[in-house]
């Protein structure tokens, strides 16, 4: 169907960037009945690229489902539900170098900053345009109502960070979970509502259920267990207050409701009242810190560093399996196969690299490449 095409277009669109490219066997439509039904999604190994020096190891949206009522999307609610997203990353430098996926990654990252780059030059072309009050489009129009009778409902969340890396004598996890988290569209008195004619100022009804954050010292790891059967462990072991885990927390699990109010055109009101305002209401907050979670946070941060520096040597550094995953290899009893990772540093990334950048043959692929891209 052509609609299949249209929402496999819109999620690699919004979603590209963290979802690996899926196919319509994935997909779910009752186009009458307004439902999509994304199945099984997996999370791409780059998703975090941008931000740290980690990667997924294991990643994946159990179900998202969008309920749009296309014949009355005035008078009854879009709704949003994500069930399930679990991932696992790693260190990069705690994962094997595969040449064609750092290839592809590579490739991509520059794809995604050109893109950017052109992104903020138009967006500079229509600031620099002249702007005339205009009345709202139809598609304006349609988003706006979508927005204010949008109800948002996600649960099962666990968000995993593993490091035998930094420390192979004293592995640590972090990790965020949360049982749900509900938005609503209300009335001004926060009754929950249908807003059918058009207004300004919108309401939203916010509950969280069981946000927890947890730091594990000395744990065991998910690296060496397949996807299926990590991704299970996740989601058997999502804290909340009842819950029986062997979390050592940061954060003990929280619950709370919230009133979230948006003003839609603050500059009609001379920006008056804030775009946003939220009040958020805490019943209680357990938070604590030992001296190992902070021993082990110091060397994550120095460690961190050290591998944004170290990335581009990764390809040759010398590894070993083992049972929690891809290690260094040992530099004791091992010095001939560091020699050699030294050597290859400065000759692949230094010397060989400056005596190809002058030769004939690569500057004639520079300069056909720029006129290409002109």
């Amino acid at each position: 169907m052509v609609f299949e095409s249209i929402v496999v277009e819109l999620v690699n669109k919004y979603l590209g960037d963290f979802v690996e490219n899926f196919d319509k066997s994935q997909l779910k439509i009752s186009l009458w009945g307004g439902d999509v039904v994304l199945n099984n999604l997996f999370i791409k190994s780059i998703a975090l690229d941008d931000s740290v020096p980690v990667q997924v190891l294991h990643g994946n949206i159990g179900q998202l489902t969008l309920k749009i009522p296309w014949k009355n999307l005035y008078g009854e609610p879009t709704i949003a539900i994500l069930d399930g997203l679990y991932v696992v990353a790693v260190p990069k430098s705690a994962t094997k170098y595969d040449p064609e996926k750092e290839s592809k990654a590579e490739w991509d990252a520059k794809q995604k900053e050109l893109q950017t780059i052109e992104d903020a030059k138009k967006a500079q072309e229509e600031a620099n345009k002249p702007q005339e009050p205009k009345a709202d489009t139809f598609a304006e129009k349609l988003a706006t109502n979508v927005i204010k009778n949008l109800q948002v409902k996600v649960s099962n969340v666990h968000i995993r960070y593993e490091d035998h890396f930094t420390n192979p004598q004293k592995p640590f996890s972090i990790g965020i979970t949360l049982k749900g988290l509900f938005f609503e569209t209300t009335d001004h008195n926060w009754n929950p509502k249908i807003i059918k004619e058009n207004v300004t100022m919108i309401y939203k009804s916010v509950k969280l259920d069981s946000l927890s954050v947890y730091w594990n010292t000395d744990t065991d790891s998910y690296q060496s267990m397949n996807r299926d059967v990590a991704l299970a462990a996740m989601k058997k072991n999502i804290g909340a207050r009842a819950a029986d885990t062997e979390y050592q927390y940061l954060i003990e699990p929280i619950s709370s409701s919230a009133k979230l109010r948006m003003h839609t055109k603050p500059q009609e009101d001379n920006f008056s009242f804030p775009k946003m305002l939220l009040d958020l209401i805490f019943q209680e907050i357990a938070i604590s810190l030992s001296k190992r979670q902070y021993q082990d946070a110091l060397e994550l941060l120095e460690s961190l560093e050290r591998m944004n520096l170290s990335s581009k040597f990764r390809k040759f550094r010398p590894m070993i399996e083992g049972s929690n995953g891809v290690h260094p290899l040992q530099r004791k009893g091992n010095s001939k196969a560091w020699w050699k990772f030294a050597y290859n540093c400065v000759m692949e990334e230094t010397v060989r690299r400056r005596r190809n950048m002058w030769s004939w043959q690569f500057l004639k692929q520079h300069r056909d490449t720029c006129r290409k891209y002109k």
